[in-house]
């Protein structure tokens, strides 16, 4: 495969082991020796589909979700479109069909797991891949850049959405699992690779705040594909909160 088609899948693990004690014992970690997720200290392999629930009004998610868990599945994965909920600048939007809280509440009580994917690009050939159009006001802003206009926009609506999803986390007693950041970058692109820096620059200021305590660690992307005995030019590096 092309260089200049590898992807860039940015994905942080929110819910992993903690080093302090807390009065949840949930945990969610990779165990590189046997090539296995640990959930609760126990081997764990989940069993995913994808639910879109900015496509699909509030009263049929409960619905939908009972038959994902029926079919079988024992985790969910779902985008957060930031243009759904912030279609404005500073105007906010989590009620009815965009009650964020309320799905992943009824996905807990369902007894799926989530694995979460709040872009803030999404793709999902959802408009302008879930970016404001709104943006687009600054005459000279790149977007998905280290663009300074970007990057503020980026880091004021993680603040916002971030803390709405802590109570959620895994080690917190929510569903979620796993928090991916970042999509469908390419490696090889200058632009992109200042994206991702941007990125990281959000998540190392703001998302590690999330965190219940000790150390945040950036691992390598090959390690985690390797141990897992995955073969894939997809480049995946993967922050582990503990």
């Amino acid at each position: 495969m092309a260089f200049s088609n590898v992807r860039i899948v940015l994905v942080y693990s929110l819910a992993l082991t903690t080093q302090i004690t807390c009065a949840s014992p949930h945990t969610f970690s990779i165990d590189y020796q046997n090539d296995c997720f640990l959930k609760d200290g126990e081997p764990f392999r989940y069993i995913s589909g994808s639910i879109h629930y900015s496509r699909i009004p509030q009263i049929y998610w409960k619905d939908r979700l009972l038959k994902m868990y029926m079919a079988g599945l024992n985790t969910i994965q779902t985008y957060i479109p930031w243009n759904f909920h912030e279609p404005a600048p500073n105007h906010y939007n989590f009620s009815g069909d965009r009650d964020l809280e309320h799905f992943l509440h009824l996905a807990q009580e369902v007894g799926l797991l989530v694995i979460l994917r709040p872009g803030p690009y999404i793709c999902a050939e959802w408009d302008m891949g879930g970016l404001p159009a709104w943006l687009l006001n600054k005459k000279d802003i790149v977007l998905r850049s280290s663009d300074a206009d970007y990057i503020a926009a980026v880091y004021k609506w993680m603040g916002k959405l971030l803390p709405m999803i802590k109570p959620f986390l895994y080690q917190n007693g929510g569903p979620i699992i796993t928090v991916q950041v970042g999509m469908c970058l390419q490696p090889l692109l200058l632009r992109d690779m200042l994206s991702l820096m941007g990125l990281w620059l959000i998540l190392s200021s703001t998302l590690a705040g999330l965190t219940t305590g000790g150390d945040t660690i950036l691992l390598c992307p090959l390690q985690l594909w390797q141990s897992l005995s995955m073969k894939s030019w997809q480049w995946e590096p993967t922050l582990i909160c503990k």
